[in-house]
């Protein structure tokens, strides 16, 4: 697998470009867990029973805020954005692309720019739905709402939605 990303590049909705230097952290994939004891059992075993809120964070360091005006990102209305990263490891050949798709409100508030800031800007991520492939395979499909949870292609919640009806 390769390790060290080299290129980056953040578009909104699919359609425009606002950033190329940006780093983006995704959700941390975590369940709640509590504890269950059913009839006849001797103890009690810790049972997921529903994903923690997906958060990230954008950090944009050049970053274009007429297209961010122009496609229409608002403050507390989810958004479509779309992250590729280009992987790549010195010691083999070829690099593998990772692309996130993303629904996600966002907080914009940009501080004052200066030289001198060199953490750059960093934007909270409220993630709705959460999408990652890594060289066109889907690797993690999550939407909470639509009740999705697949991991390298196992539909984990298949069941589950099966047994309600949805």
């Amino acid at each position: 697998m390769k390790q060290t990303g080299r290129y980056f590049s953040a578009f909104i909705d699919g359609k425009g470009k606002f950033a190329e230097t940006a780093t983006v952290k995704e959700p941390d994939l975590k369940w709640v867990r509590e504890g269950y004891a059913g009839g006849g059992m001797v103890g009690e075993v810790e049972v997921g029973l529903i994903l923690e809120a997906l958060k990230g964070e954008l950090t944009l360091f050049n970053y274009d805020t007429d297209a961010i005006n122009i496609f229409g990102v608002t403050p507390g209305v989810p958004q479509a954005f779309q992250f590729r990263r280009e992987l790549f490891d010195t010691r083999e050949q070829g690099s593998e692309s990772v692309v996130i798709h993303m629904k996600a409100t966002m907080d914009l508030e940009f501080p004052e720019w200066n030289r001198k800031n060199l953490e750059g800007v960093k934007l909270p991520l409220f993630i709705h739905t959460y999408r990652r492939f890594v060289n066109g395979i889907e690797q993690y499909h999550v939407d909470p709402e639509g009740m999705i949870f697949r991991v390298n292609g196992n539909d984990v919640l298949a069941e589950a939605r099966r047994a309600i009806g949805r």
